[in-house]
């Protein structure tokens, strides 16, 4: 029996959205991925990110579609990454994208944040301030160009 804030896709484009705010994760080889709202569905009450994008046995990204506080993002994202690990989902590789309004070039707590998932959970964080289309495989990646 299927969780029902968890939806399956096999979209060419799988998309999360929020307050203006995007993601798309391509998808152009028809693979199963799975999307699944976390904050206010999955988990209730506590701190979550907006989205988990995941593809069985490849990985999760954790998405937070935020304003312009990116240090509550990363709590965010970092506690989802937690939560899926605790609940034996972590199957593959983690990572983390927040779409932001803005935030400084020069951020030393993104810095220390991306440091902090790396070492944790050895996920790549991307911050990123447009909405945009993105390929699993390089989110998940710490060399990918977001």
């Amino acid at each position: 029996m299927g969780c029902p804030c968890t939806e399956i896709c096999k979209h060419s484009k799988i998309k999360v959205e929020e307050n203006g705010k995007k993601a798309v994760i391509l998808n152009g080889g028809g693979h199963t991925f799975e999307r699944t709202q976390v904050d206010g569905c999955l988990v209730k009450n506590a701190i979550a990110s907006d989205w988990m994008v995941s593809r069985p046995n490849v990985g999760h990204v954790a998405i937070e579609l935020k304003g312009c506080d990116v240090d509550h993002a990363v709590v965010q994202v970092e506690a989802t990454l937690k939560y899926w690990v605790e609940k034996g989902r972590a199957t593959g590789k983690l990572a983390a994208l927040i779409v932001c309004s803005k935030y400084p070039k020069v951020n030393t707590r993104v810095l220390r944040a991306k440091e902090q998932l790396a070492k944790k959970f050895n996920a790549p964080l991307h911050v990123v301030t447009k909405n945009g289309e993105f390929e699993i495989e390089k989110l998940l990646s710490y060399s990918g160009p977001y």
